[in-house]
């Protein structure tokens, strides 16, 4: 299974914080660190009128950004935008639990709201993290809220039962994002996918090394692995994993393992280890 990534590395509390989200505030209209309702719709939109339609193309920091942004929004807003940023962040294994816990509680604290620092969901087993996205997930993370807020918003207009029947199905899910503009060219997108169905997902954040990883052990030829769907590409991602694990009989299966990484990433350069995911 994909949820698997080596014993070193026990993603559990990871997994179950992951899945609380997804139930309390993709699902539902809920909190992670609350009992209010936070992720609704209208909370939503003014997030989008604050940041995607108030941008700030200025040198410093996304964080300092942000919060001129928020200044003047409800305490709500800017929750559920501390909420987004812990979303954001928790598929990092590149950055700390520590940096997470204090980008959270950062813009958390613009609400003035006490700070939930006992919570569950911000314990170093929870903030682990699965994989490292490199860099430029981290200093183009305005790109990545953009399209979170974008995304949350489409989700939210289905309502509650056509939520939970688009979450019913991974393939179907996966094909409801590629209606949200920006999903082919954003790493969240294979983030969320891991995060709602860790048995169906990688935990790999680019194409790029999808398609890799196809050509190499799929049945397809390169032009026609290029021309598959993110979906088509996932599906064939799983039945590889699957052949392989029965094949190789290797406990804990996973594609960055050394020895299978050598089979379809044998020259790794150091540029392309730094914007890809990497076993971490």
């Amino acid at each position: 299974m994909a949820r698997n990534i080596g014993k070193e590395r026990d993603i559990t509390k990871a997994l179950n914080a992951a899945d609380e989200w997804k139930h309390r505030c993709l699902v539902g209209d809920g909190s992670v660190f609350s009992d209010e309702l936070l992720w609704t719709s209208d909370n939503f939109a003014q997030l989008k009128v604050a940041f995607v339609d108030n941008p700030d193309e200025g040198k410093r920091s996304f964080y300092e950004k942000l919060e001129d942004q928020l200044a003047g929004y409800s305490p709500q807003v800017i929750k559920v935008a501390a909420e987004a940023i812990w979303v954001l962040l928790l598929f990092h294994s590149g950055i700390g639990a520590e940096t997470k816990r204090r980008n959270f509680l950062r813009v958390w604290d613009w609400s003035d709201a006490a700070p939930p620092i006992e919570d569950r969901a911000l314990e170093d087993a929870a903030l682990i993290g699965v994989g490292n996205p490199g860099t430029a997930y981290t200093t183009q993370m305005w790109r990545e809220f953009e399209f979170f807020i974008a995304l949350i918003i489409s989700f939210k207009q289905l309502g509650p039962e056509k939520r939970q029947e688009k979450l019913a199905d991974p393939w179907v899910f996966e094909e409801w994002q590629s209606s949200v503009s920006g999903y082919a060219s954003r790493q969240f997108v294979h983030m969320l996918n891991f995060w709602c169905f860790p048995d169906s997902f990688e935990r790999i954040t680019t194409a790029s090394h999808k398609r890799l990883i196809a050509k190499v052990y799929g049945s397809f030829s390169e032009p026609e692995v290029e021309a598959l769907s993110l979906v088509q590409l996932d599906q064939m991602l799983l039945e590889i994993r699957q052949r392989l694990e029965t094949e190789r009989q290797i406990e804990d299966f996973d594609f960055y393992m050394p020895d299978i990484r050598s089979e379809w990433a044998p020259e790794p350069t150091q540029k392309s280890t730094k914007k890809n995911t990497t076993i971490l």
